[in-house]
């Protein structure tokens, strides 16, 4: 079953394990090439419980298995030689949030387990089990590089 985001007065609640579609770019602009940024208040309901304590900052908030992201949050989409769309930009909105609370000092969260749920909802929003191992392959491998 696809639900679609639940809109309340203040936020739009996606749950990105079960909602399928373009809609969350209703939310978010591109103000330059590779670069976008959040223009509503959103919560997304992640697949696991990541941090054992919250992580709050400006832009966003990480609470257990919630994350929510303010307007103005920053993020980069799918990176390398992946192409931003529809199958990968609610992953690649939730992965730099997650790499930005791993920067920020969030207990509990790892590059392991952020480049995990970008794999799995990749494949909720149909990208494909070869596609979202192979975005997975490249994170895994890239993300090695650049920390060191």
């Amino acid at each position: 079953m696809h639900k679609k985001p639940s809109i309340t007065s203040r936020w739009v609640v996606i749950d990105p394990m079960t909602y399928i579609g373009d809609r969350v770019f209703d939310y978010i602009r591109a103000p330059f090439p590779g670069g976008y940024y959040v223009t509503r208040d959103l919560a997304l309901q992640l697949p696991e419980q990541l941090v054992t304590t919250p992580h709050i900052d400006a832009n966003m908030s990480l609470l257990s298995d919630t994350l929510t992201l303010r307007p103005g949050f920053r993020f980069d989409g799918a990176s390398g030689p992946a192409v931003d769309g529809v199958h990968n930009m609610l992953g690649a909105m939730i992965h730099d949030a997650l790499y930005a609370a791993i920067k920020g000092g969030a207990e509990g969260l790892s590059a392991w387990k952020a480049d995990r749920i970008y794999r799995q909802v990749c494949i909720a929003q149909g990208a494909g089990k070869t596609r979202a191992w192979a975005h997975w392959l490249a994170l895994r491998t890239c993300g090695w590089l650049w920390r060191l």
